[in-house]
């Protein structure tokens, strides 16, 4: 089965703050690793995402959180927090580890 995957308001603007953030900070090179490293995992995504574990956030929410983790190279520095519905796996955030986590008044 395929999933189609969808990025929230939110998630579309985190990923503005990481790619403007991470030019500032780090070469352009760095930076262009860390987002194909998120397109990678966004296409892992494409199949069976229900085999990443559930995210720590699900608690809060009235439906299961599910993360993947993802950065440049073996550095795993951020987590894309997302929900399965139906064939639709949909992003909600994108946080770094440093970041707290994900609550519902992130994302009302």
């Amino acid at each position: 089965m395929s999933f189609r995957v969808e990025l929230s308001l939110l998630a579309r603007r985190n990923l503005k703050e990481i790619a403007i953030w991470s030019t500032e900070h780090f070469s352009a090179q760095q930076t262009m690793r860390l987002l194909d490293g998120f397109d990678r995992a966004l296409k892992t995504l494409e199949s069976d995402p229900t085999r990443f574990a559930e995210a720590a956030e699900t608690e809060w929410f009235s439906k299961a959180l599910r993360e993947l983790v993802f950065g440049v190279g073996r550095s795993r520095t951020h987590r894309l927090i997302f929900s399965v519905e139906g064939e639709v796996v949909r992003i909600h955030a994108i946080r770094h580890f440093a970041q707290d986590y994900l609550s519902p008044d992130d994302v009302s």
